[in-house]
């Protein structure tokens, strides 16, 4: 429980309880549960929530859920994301590096690689590198308009709400 002071400074503060959530601290606010560093440990396996929630103990009925709640926990986000980066680290994976295997395949001679190994390979260098963008131009009265079809829209601060 938190509590929070109000008042101006003519009027005494008087004290509220304000209900907060186990996961409601800051990444840096609190450790890890010993549950939660296991559930890590599961989720790192095969990043399924629903598996991990279920081999640390929470029942197996509500596991989906549960798993889904524990794997958005500040705590649980900001050691994950430690992990992963140790991990790319450790295997040196850069988004370089992985575009150059991708084109090594993408683009070595036939009978060396499979045909639907290039094709895949090509597919997501093209998407990385946004090249398969299709665009459309409509004209509406006076105005044209260009539609970019594939590309990401832009942020806009709010998630999906108009």
């Amino acid at each position: 429980m938190a509590t929070l002071t109000t008042g101006s400074p003519a009027t005494p503060p008087r004290r509220r309880r304000v209900l907060t959530s186990p996961g409601a601290a800051s990444a840096g606010g609190r450790d890890l549960t010993e549950r939660e560093k296991r559930f890590v440990r599961e989720y790192l396996v095969d990043y399924n929530a629903r598996r991990a929630a279920a081999a640390v103990g929470y029942s197996a009925k509500c596991a989906k859920q549960i798993g889904s709640r524990v794997l958005h926990r500040p705590s649980v986000v900001a050691e994950l994301a430690a992990r992963g980066d140790k991990l790319a680290r450790g295997l040196e994976v850069t988004a370089e590096r992985t575009l150059a295997e991708l084109a090594q395949i993408a683009y070595a001679p036939r009978g060396y690689v499979q045909d639907r190994d290039k094709t895949a390979a090509i597919a997501l260098l093209g998407k990385a590198l946004r090249l398969f963008v299709d665009r459309h131009e409509v004209d509406v009265g006076d105005a044209t308009f260009t539609l970019s079809v594939g590309a990401r829209a832009p942020r806009t601060g709010r998630r999906g709400r108009d």
